[in-house]
């Protein structure tokens, strides 16, 4: 009995993981439940099915990586380090930007790019920081904490966002010569570290959330797009939710 469990374990772990061998430095659990979710969010993705449409088994896989690895009360959290570390931060991303709406055809092609990046972490074991001589555009130098200049103006713009969606104000309507423009226009996601770095974990959430949440109040109330561009008050406010709950983990 003991045996066929055993088996079936196997078996269940083999087919989560599909073709992707796990690296002996990789961590079994963080490998299965990072490829089992970014499976799930791809297939969906490709189709064009939000998060809300998705099926009730693909929807119970996405909330049940969420809260064991981002979720208030997780136990996963801040619990790994090295490969495992970069491994989660690019399935936590990607959780947070499918719950979020994944909808631009730019944003379905960094996932692919995630995708790939995630599987190469996980059969390699080798994340960000790794040193490979024949790789020449290896990844930079990761941070560590939380830059202040980044929590400041993240919660600055979220605010701001928040109170134009509020009162129902879209991108196109704002002056383009005033403060609150600019301020959204000028967001560059790239533009809190220097070319060689990576923002450590905490940081590369807000970025990410937020960069998604710029991206898609600039489709607010425009006209004329086709159903998968356009965005609503109820979607937006739950990406600005999301963008303080990063913000607020990050100041804890």
């Amino acid at each position: 009995m003991k045996r066929i469990f055993v088996l079936l374990t196997i078996a269940f772990f083999l087919v989560a993981c599909g073709d992707v061998k796990v690296h002996e430095d990789v961590d079994e659990e963080v490998a299965k439940d990072a490829l089992q979710l970014m499976d799930v969010v791809t297939k969906n993705v490709d189709k064009d099915i939000l998060y809300e449409d998705a099926s009730s088994n693909d929807k119970k896989i996405v909330d049940t990586y969420y809260k064991k690895y981002l979720g208030e009360f997780s136990i996963k959290k801040d619990l790994y380090d090295g490969v495992n570390e970069d491994i989660l931060i690019i399935s936590n991303a990607t959780a947070v930007r499918y719950e979020q709406g994944i909808t631009l055809d730019t944003e379905k092609d960094d996932l692919k790019d995630s995708e790939e990046r995630l599987k190469e972490f996980v059969k390699t074991g080798k994340g960000y920081d790794h040193n490979d001589d024949d790789k020449e555009d290896s990844e930079g130098e990761r941070r560590s904490g939380v830059s202040s200049e980044i929590i400041d103006d993240a919660s600055e713009l979220v605010k701001l966002i928040e109170e134009l969606v509020e009162g129902n104000t879209g991108f196109e309507e704002l002056d383009e010569e005033g403060n609150d423009y600019k301020l959204i226009n000028t967001f560059d996601s790239n533009g809190y570290k220097e070319d060689e770095e990576e923002y450590s974990s905490d940081e590369d959430y807000i970025i990410t959330s937020l960069d998604i949440l710029v991206s898609d109040y600039k489709l607010y109330g425009v006209e004329g797009l086709v159903d998968g561009l356009k965005v609503d008050q109820d979607s937006l406010l739950t990406k600005i939710e999301s963008v303080n709950f990063f913000i607020n983990e990050a100041e804890e």
